[in-house]
């Protein structure tokens, strides 16, 4: 439990580095630099289903990874309504294109709430949950934090996160971090790059 601070911090610094561990010159206005981060990585939780999800089983896919939960009032529905936007603006090219949205909330986000959930975006989603340990590794392994937030006032309570997208390409590697000021002709720039 010690080494989790740790791990954040370095994790937050290649985030700020721009994932290649140190300061790169900007690229040509025309061109997007996609670079290989020294973090993420393949791993394994369950499916809305109840099947396993091995992220290694998606090779040959381009995977945008997203931190979220399904009682979110903001972050999370903007992020997925970015993406959407994103994959109708690559027509035919979404076909090896898959979402993979981890929730941060396995409490109260059952297998039924995150299909539902999911279903209300014209994505190809798949909500993935595990154990809390099984979760905290992947946020983890990727740089991302949660932690309960406020209370609301009907008797529930927020969730605060990373809310960044995690590109990644079809070996597996991660290649960019998206802001919430990545618009969605940005996110399918970024992803024609990796055809």
């Amino acid at each position: 439990m010690t080494n989790y601070p740790i791990a954040l911090i370095l994790a937050g610094l290649l985030i700020l580095a721009g994932c290649g561990g140190q300061k790169q010159p900007g690229p040509p206005p025309d061109k997007a630099e996609l670079q290989h981060c020294p973090f993420g990585g393949d791993f394994a939780l369950t499916d809305y289903r109840g099947a396993p999800f091995r992220l290694q089983d998606q090779r040959g896919k381009i995977a945008l990874l997203f931190f979220g939960y399904t009682s979110c009032p903001d972050a999370c529905p903007t992020t997925l309504i970015r993406l959407t936007q994103a994959i109708q603006l690559l027509g035919e090219a979404r076909t090896d294109l898959l979402v993979a949205f981890v929730t941060v909330d396995p409490a109260r986000d059952t297998p039924k709430a995150l299909g539902e959930y999911l279903a209300n975006f014209s994505l190809p989603a798949l909500g993935l949950s595990g154990s809390d340990a099984e979760i905290h590794q992947v946020a983890t392994r990727y740089g991302a934090t949660y932690k309960r937030g406020a209370d609301t006032a009907e008797g529930g309570y927020l969730m605060d996160h990373t809310d960044r997208v995690f590109l990644i390409d079809q070996q597996g590697a991660l290649r960019y971090l998206f802001s919430r000021d990545d618009t969605p002709a940005r996110i399918a720039e970024l992803i024609r790059k990796l055809r």
